[in-house]
């Protein structure tokens, strides 16, 4: 729907609603999307790739494949948003990070993943999350073994099952 390259972008108080394929591209550029709502995407709402953006007050729901995907290096600061109903909430792989604040993962298949796709890059991805809540997702947290997920202060409605890729 929107593909932005080499850019600095401010979204605010935007809906991306029934895009075909990703809804928001960001490739090489640095960007800010506030009070924003991403609804029945048919692949990613957000697709990072060597970016650094920050997500904030933001609604991700019904998405095909990710709420969000975190790749190739990318930094994501995601804080007081809500991933709903996703077939993955967040997905973070190839030298990739996200620190995320205060968000609700709901009704997603996979709730959060981390891995490594990518043999150019030296890890998976590394994900540090901070008092979110998790609520019936089919599954909760995947990570493989050159990725890092960190929980601190967060609630799970049933305890994840721990699986290993």
């Amino acid at each position: 729907m929107v593909h932005i390259v080499y850019s600095e972008a401010y979204f605010k108080d935007c809906v991306f609603e029934h895009s075909l394929m990703d809804a928001l591209d960001i490739d090489i550029s640095t960007a800010t999307i506030e009070n924003c709502l991403f609804t029945d995407s048919g692949n990613d709402a957000l697709d990072l790739m060597d970016s650094k953006v920050v997500v904030v007050d933001t609604v991700l729901k019904n998405s095909g494949d990710k709420g969000i995907s975190v790749g190739e290096g990318s930094r994501l600061f995601a804080v007081n948003s809500r991933l709903e109903g996703n077939a993955i909430g967040v997905q973070v792989k190839d030298g990739s990070a996200a620190s995320l604040y205060n968000l609700d993962f709901v009704g997603n298949k996979l709730a959060l993943d981390a891995y490594k796709k990518n043999w150019r890059y030296d890890g998976g991805g590394e994900v540090f999350i901070h008092k979110s809540h998790f609520k019936e997702n089919l599954q909760g947290l995947t990570a493989d073994k050159n990725s890092k997920i960190h929980i601190s202060d967060s609630f799970f409605s049933h305890l994840p099952e721990l699986k290993k890729k």
